[in-house]
């Protein structure tokens, strides 16, 4: 051992040739380098500094962990290394030796802390990707099904223009409760509408992505509603422009009232 050597490695170094006839000897040349640790020439970088600052309190003023104002950046393999030198001591300080175990437990205390919020930033991580995509993906989706309603409205006037004798039919009253139940349908997509909320609780924002996904879920099912409502519209109008087949007035009052029970129908399904 040398003045002016890394007393972080000197220790390390040391622990791994250490027995019951050399510990007494070795650890009063440590603390002789933690007596003039400060004369020395040697850079020490502020993980060092700190374990050697912790070194000192235990080693040479008998500190208390409990007083001891210590940071996390600790070398613990050395610290475990004056453990291990204490213990081969014949006349072995318990009293030192329980200091440095309960400084390793506060370490291993605060690691488990430091890997518990690595996990909450990488789960709110997590959740805060799969927030944006459900929020693009549904907001999208409204403005889709949007479209397609209105589309549909369009494709319900084209089917009441293909019936010749109106009198007695009450198309008019269609026309009107059609439109209330696609306006009303239009009224409760723009109110679902959700905020794209900034949430920093992590348990606030798993209850805002579950209820993003029962959102989208629901909005899945009417979808494939509307999509099969939009077949069904363009096989419709496509046999109503065959020009060599006429349909009986009837029959198309027929399609009307089915597209106005489905879509009171829908109006109910998104509730």
């Amino acid at each position: 051992m040398k003045i002016g050597d890394n007393l972080c490695n000197v220790i390390k170094n040391s622990a791994e040739k250490i027995t019951s006839f050399n510990a007494k000897n070795t650890l009063n040349k440590i603390k002789n380098q933690l007596s003039s640790v400060e004369n020395s020439n040697q850079i020490y970088t502020t993980v060092e500094k700190n374990t050697i600052s912790i070194l000192k309190e235990i080693e040479l003023k008998n500190s208390s962990p409990h007083d001891i104002e210590y940071n996390t950046l600790l070398d613990k393999k050395c610290i475990e290394s004056m453990i291990k030198i204490n213990n081969a001591c014949k006349n072995k300080n318990i009293p030192t030796i329980k200091q440095y175990r309960i400084l390793l437990n506060n370490l291993e205390k605060e690691h488990k802390k430091k890997i518990s919020q690595e996990s909450e930033i990488s789960k709110r991580e997590i959740l805060l990707e799969k927030k944006e995509k459900l929020f693009n993906k549904i907001k999208k989706t409204n403005e889709k099904l949007k479209e397609m309603i209105n589309a549909h409205y369009q494709c319900f006037q084209e089917i009441t223009k293909e019936i010749k004798n109106i009198d007695g039919k009450n198309i008019p009253e269609k026309i009107n409760e059609y439109n209330k139940y696609k306006s009303e349908i239009l009224d409760k997509i723009n109110n679902y509408e959700i905020d794209n909320e900034d949430l920093k609780n992590l348990t606030e924002l798993r209850q805002y992505v579950k209820k993003l996904q029962e959102h989208d879920n629901n909005l899945n099912k009417f979808i494939e509603s509307t999509n099969n409502i939009t077949h069904r519209y363009k096989h419709e109008l496509d046999i109503l422009s065959d020009r060599y087949l006429k349909l009986p007035d009837d029959v198309i009052l027929n399609m009307l009232n089915y597209h106005i029970d489905k879509l009171k129908e829908m109006n109910l399904q998104i509730n």
